[in-house]
């Protein structure tokens, strides 16, 4: 139909991220955007914490 927008749901996960900064003002509304995106975030605030289970 003319003029009728398709909306992607927000559930369909496109991939795996992962998100380290160590300032939470800064990683939690990337966080957040990611994953309204549709993206499954996982977040560190440092690399040597993460990278034993991602690694």
């Amino acid at each position: 139909m003319f003029g009728m927008h398709t909306h992607r749901s927000v559930n369909t996960r496109q991939g795996r991220v992962l998100l380290v900064d160590d300032e939470e003002a800064i990683r939690k509304p990337i966080v957040l955007f990611l994953r309204n995106a549709g993206y499954d975030v996982v977040e560190a605030e440092s690399s040597t914490r993460q990278c034993r289970s991602w690694c």
